[in-house]
């Protein structure tokens, strides 16, 4: 009873987190959008960082309608376009070697902060696959097993 309670628990957990996380983000950087002006950066890290405030927006609140829906829609689309903002950061980060600089503006500090989430959860997701790889063979396995000894214990029985 309790793996029923566990299990219908951890992705209210993981969507809760994400909602958070998105509207996090989106709050952080729409402060610095208002509180800094545009022309102390080019304009690749202004549309950046503006882009990640509108997306993460966007996302928080579609995380928010589909947990009130409770409908279980993980998007690829979202998946493509988290990708496809991490190229974008790499690409920022290192062509204007933000590195060295992160600590000058607020404008650099999101793009460096962007870029270790970013890494960060590659890292978990890299970490996370082949355990569940295994959980999934080790479960699999049992559930063999399980079979073969209900069939042992019928014929034994039978006879």
């Amino acid at each position: 009873m309790s793996s029923k309670i566990t299990s219908v628990k951890l992705p209210i957990l993981f969507k809760t987190l994400s909602i958070i996380d998105n509207l996090g983000i989106g709050i952080y950087t729409a402060i610095i959008l208002v509180n800094n002006p545009r022309e102390i950066v080019s304009t690749e890290i202004y549309g950046f960082v503006m882009s990640i405030s509108i997306i993460n927006f966007i996302k928080g609140l579609l995380n928010i309608a589909l947990f009130c829906k409770k409908e279980n829609k993980s998007g690829i689309i979202s998946l493509l376009i988290d990708l496809g903002l991490f190229i974008w950061n790499c690409i920022i980060l290192f062509d204007q070697n933000i590195i060295e600089y992160k600590y000058d503006n607020e404008y650099n500090t999101v793009v460096f902060v962007c870029f270790l989430i970013s890494v960060i959860s590659l890292g978990m997701v890299i970490l996370i696959i082949p355990f569940l790889c295994c959980c999934l063979c080790y479960e699999a396995s049992k559930e063999q097993d399980n079979t073969r000894h209900n069939k042992t214990i019928t014929s034994i029985v039978v006879i």
